[in-house]
């Protein structure tokens, strides 16, 4: 409100300032309520430009940088993801463990894991309802993490993973409406992922960032891990040596 009445002052005091001039040189109704007119206008012209000025650089400047603060979150959760979904891999099989999972859409919108293919658990393994409980709670906080299409024929989702003597691999496959969604997720995503590939400091995150990279597949924006396996013995290190 204070802006606006400073505003009518300043339109009114310029505007009466043209007027008086004008009735004093003896000009016409007709030009002195064009000039009034004309004045306001100008004044008005003026004030919405230096408005902009001053306003839009800083609008887009924190436009920007909460998109980027919200892209390193996102990149850091997925991190943690991986992580988890690692050593529930390793705690099924040392040696070798496979997990695909599709998610689509049910009628109210909402991401819901349809079908699921893996390898058999170790006969002995003691934790396996333990092991399905951690690997879906995860899973279903990996679906939400990328933006996605609603869909209720195609897979929305698609992650895979798998553990092998070559080490472990997480691919996560999210599908977009056209070609230009997922250019430009590519282009957000991977400037988060870049940077705190520099910035890290957590040596878990810093070596699965490391192993990390974005790319498109069709109209799916796709997130790929590939740790080695002498990797791997880092995830698996106490919280206190891993810093």
């Amino acid at each position: 409100m204070t802006t606006r009445k400073n505003y009518n002052s300043i339109v009114f005091l310029t505007t009466l300032s043209v007027y008086l001039g004008l009735v004093l040189v003896g000009a016409p109704a007709t030009v002195l309520a064009q000039a009034a007119l004309t004045g306001r206008l100008e004044v008005k012209d003026k004030i919405e430009k230096r408005d902009d000025l001053d306003k839009k650089p800083d609008d887009v400047a924190d436009e920007k940088v909460q998109s980027l603060e919200s892209g390193n979150r996102v990149i850091l959760d997925y991190a943690e993801v991986v992580k988890v979904l690692f050593e529930a891999s390793w705690q099924a099989d040392t040696k070798r463990f496979t997990y695909e999972c599709e998610a689509k859409s049910d009628y109210a919108g909402k991401l819901q894991a349809k079908r699921f293919f893996f390898t058999n658990f170790e006969q002995n393994e003691p934790n396996t309802r333990q092991i399905f409980h951690t690997t879906h709670s995860v899973l279903f906080k990996l679906f939400s993490l990328f933006p996605v299409k609603t869909s209720y024929d195609e897979s929305n989702v698609i992650v895979s993973f798998k553990l092998s003597d070559k080490g472990f691999t997480t691919e996560s496959k999210f599908l977009q409406k056209d070609g230009s969604d997922t250019q430009e997720l590519l282009s957000a995503y991977n400037a988060s992922l870049e940077r705190l590939k520099r910035e890290i400091v957590n040596k878990r995150q810093a070596l699965i960032l490391k192993h990390t990279e974005v790319l498109t597949e069709n109209n799916q924006f796709v997130i790929v891990t590939r740790l080695p396996r002498g990797s791997l013995d880092t995830l698996l290190a106490k919280k206190d040596s891993a810093k």
